[in-house]
């Protein structure tokens, strides 16, 4: 398997708003590696906290 760029790729996380569980973790991840990101979760301040960290679109299920 070669190296893949999220550079520009968008990807959808959910389960993003809980309070550092491996969704939050992810976006993390995803963002540093440069990926466009939709959040989604069912807690909106901390799905808030971690689009604002991230940069991410929210989506609230």
């Amino acid at each position: 398997m070669g190296n893949k760029s999220l550079n520009e790729k968008v990807t959808l996380i959910l389960g993003a708003a809980g309070k550092d569980n491996m969704g939050q973790v992810m976006a993390r991840r995803f963002a540093k590696e440069g990926a466009k990101l939709v959040l989604a979760g069912r807690n909106e301040d901390s799905l808030r906290e971690i689009a604002d960290e991230t940069g991410g679109v929210l989506c609230f299920m």
